[in-house]
């Protein structure tokens, strides 16, 4: 049953607002949709999901710029507030529980109505609960530096995101990881820092301290690392993991102490030397799954590949091939393994079971 007339006065309201395309499509057509209401109740804009998990653009807005801000009920209920990247986020947060939890429009997506919100309801405490990937990881600084002097913390995910998480986490695990996050400490005179990288790892040189971080590659749910530090005449070595709170805090305490430095001070180079290292291993897992180079066969390669291919004794000699790497009998087993694996070339390739009775 159609719903909507063809054309007339809705149709070009519904143009208008961008629910519909020119052409009188859905724009938000096979997405799970969230409506977002400014403080007097009013919808001001549309998020459309996509529900394909392959979909070119995942998330749409209503064109024109963002307004309103999802569940700013909680800036008036809470001076401590959680920020997360998209709404889907923010609704897992809120079905486990913690409801102070409000969402940006993407990494970039902080606005003028988050600021006015957090500037009415004078939010004292915000935790950055953002992708787990370089995008979110680069994001924080940015977001706690237009966000000062809300105090910000960066809490870290050990999957992609906050959906995901509960998906095989508990909520009492999230309150864990918001007691060990990341003061984003945003310094009010930039302290000089160079920086050079090296094979599996980088050094950091600040103004009277070096940090040489080599990476221990792991790369699941932690973060390990062997660090030596020089200050002056002092040096600190050890092996720790970035992501947990007690073997940070305790370098951190040492260094500080050895170094004769603040511990702010050691905080915030830590929070680089934190950045750098995801980065690094982001970079690592990439060309951990790089694809690997095509082979580009030579024309005597070629001629020798297109001889064997048009022997006509080609399926003797792949049974020999595979009796000699130790699989003996069952020939026909073995050329409909063989066929239906070369059959990956094909648009449609071929798939086979074969069962075995005791």
């Amino acid at each position: 049953m159609n719903t909507l007339p063809r054309s007339g006065e809705l149709i070009d309201t519904l143009k208008e607002l961008g629910i519909l395309t020119s052409r009188g499509k859905e724009f938000l057509y096979h997405r799970v949709v969230f409506p977002i209401f400014n403080k007097d109740g009013q919808a001001v804009g549309i998020y459309g999901r996509s529900i394909d998990d392959y979909a070119a653009v995942p998330h749409l807005y209503l064109p024109g710029p963002h307004q309103g801000v999802f569940n700013w009920q909680a800036a008036k209920r809470s001076r401590d507030l959680i920020l997360t990247e998209g709404i889907i986020d923010a609704l897992s947060l809120y079905q486990a529980g913690f409801k102070d939890v409000i969402s940006l429009y993407g990494v970039k997506g902080l606005t003028p109505y988050h600021l006015a919100l957090f500037k009415k309801y004078r939010t004292k405490k915000i935790f950055l609960v953002l992708d787990n990937h370089a995008a979110g990881e680069e994001a924080c600084l940015p977001i706690a530096e237009v966000l000062s002097p809300v105090e910000c913390f960066k809490v870290v995910l050990p999957v992609r995101d906050a959906n995901e998480f509960f998906r095989d986490h508990s909520p009492d695990e999230f309150t864990t990881l918001c007691t060990q996050a990341f003061p984003v400490i945003v310094a009010k005179a930039s302290e000089q820092m160079t920086k050079e990288p090296f094979d599996d790892g980088f050094s950091l040189a600040f103004e009277s301290v070096t940090y040489r971080v080599k990476l221990i590659p792991t790369f699941d749910e932690r973060l390990k690392v062997n660090i030596k530090v020089h200050c002056g005449d002092s040096t600190f070595l050890d092996t720790l993991d970035l992501y947990s709170h007690r073997s940070r805090q305790a370098a951190i305490t040492q260094i500080a102490k050895r170094g004769s430095l603040g511990k702010e001070r050691v905080e915030a180079h830590f929070l680089v030397i934190l950045d750098e290292a995801e980065r690094c291993a982001a970079a690592s897992r990439r060309l951990e799954h790089a694809a690997p180079p095509v082979h580009e066969m030579s024309d005597d390669e070629r001629e020798e590949a297109l001889r064997f291919l048009r022997s006509p004794g080609l399926m003797e000699e792949i049974l020999h091939d595979m009796e000699m790497q130790g699989y003996v009998g069952e020939d026909s087993n073995k050329l409909l393994a063989y066929l239906i694996g070369i059959s990956r070339k094909l648009d449609t390739p071929l798939s086979g079971i074969i069962s075995s009775s005791f």
